[in-house]
């Protein structure tokens, strides 16, 4: 397959064009190596071409250079290509008709570039791709004449050279800026459970747990401006130890039509979302409470529903983004809050 994404950030001071294309080949074969067991393996090459155009200019359209305290003039072009060969291997065993069990092995990457946000010409790279081995271990059952659901998956994730915002030198005051690099190492394993129950007719139960224990395994880079540190102590980012949920759907015939009540909880442990791991930047564990009412009716010859619906209905607020902008501005922001509201959807 082939994709081509031209990305554009422009202000008007500084004009950036990122241009990118991805070629990918792929086969998988299955082979049955007795009734129930099944061995996958599969290879995919993939070859990504980035373009990036960068220009910092003064307020009257000339460029930034020395006459401003630059040491060079700020405009660069730059090319780069990468092939990676990633392969995946996989067996299922079929227990019964109701019990899978699985193993498998994947590489995958997220691919390198440029970094348009760089604070001059010296730092937009190129980055290298990050490179990701998987393996997870798991069971997809059913119970109970299939009214029970149960998943449970292992898994360890192990990223080599990982792409994270550090600083660089620069060849504009104030001579240091944050760019992409690849800079460390991580190791990443847990688990999922995820159970789905109908109990009685129209009712459906399900509920779902992970947990996460993520950690740098090397990460000597400068991430605060302050020079070159060890930071393999510190906490990944956006991987929470604990999440879950727990949820409930009632559906019924309600006069011509059909009902649903619905309700969910949602927990996310605390976690981080600077990669120094700055205060700011921290979010504390939050439960989240949605619910819903819905009417159905096939009339007319469409099909109408209104919703009644509650999201965070405890008026959780907490940050979901953050990012430093030089060494004195730091930007959050945060979900809404409490929201309630109906809307009507016809469909013919």
């Amino acid at each position: 397959d082939l994709h081509s994404f031209p990305t554009r950030r422009s202000s008007d001071l500084e004009p950036v064009e990122h241009r990118g294309k991805s070629y990918a080949a792929f086969a998988q074969v299955d082979f049955e190596v007795l009734e129930d067991l099944t061995l996958s393996a599969g290879l995919r090459y993939t070859r990504d071409e980035k373009h990036m155009t960068f220009e910092i200019m003064n307020p009257d359209g000339t460029l930034v250079g020395p006459a401003q305290g630059a040491l060079v003039l700020q405009s660069t072009a730059a090319d780069a290509d990468w092939g990676k060969l990633t392969p995946r291997l996989a067996v299922e065993y079929r227990v019964n008709a109701d019990v899978l069990t699985y193993a498998s092995f994947t590489r995958g990457f997220n691919a390198g570039g440029f970094s348009g946000r760089a604070p001059d010409v010296q730092t937009i790279g190129p980055y290298d791709p990050e490179i990701v081995d998987a393996y997870e271990i798991g069971v997809k059952s059913e119970w109970l004449d299939r009214r029970l659901r149960a998943n449970l998956a292992g898994f360890v994730t192990q990223y080599d050279d990982k792409q994270e915002d550090v600083n660089r030198s620069t060849t504009i005051p104030p001579f240091f800026g944050t760019t992409v690099a690849n800079a460390s190492s991580a190791t990443i394993q847990g688990f999922e459970l995820e159970l789905t129950m109908i109990p009685v007719g129209g009712l459906t139960l399900d509920a779902s747990l992970g947990y996460l224990d993520a950690s740098y395994d090397d990460f000597v880079a400068d991430i605060t401006g302050r020079g070159v540190t060890d930071n393999s102590s510190l906490q990944l980012r956006r991987a929470p130890e604990l999440t879950g949920a727990a949820g409930a759907e009632y559906r019924f015939t309600a006069g011509p039509g059909e009902m649903a009540v619905r309700s969910r909880y949602r927990y996310m442990d605390e976690h981080e979302l600077a990669v120094s791991n700055d205060p700011v930047g921290h979010v504390d564990a939050v439960g989240l409470v949605d619910a819903s009412a819905s009417y159905e009716l096939e009339t007319g010859g469409g099909n109408w529903r209104v919703n009644v619906y509650g999201r965070n209905l405890t008026d959780e607020i907490a940050k979901n983004a953050y990012f430093r902008i030089g060494s004195f501005l730091n930007f959050t922001s945060a979900p809404h809050g409490r929201e309630v509201g109906v809307d009507l959807t016809v469909t013919f």
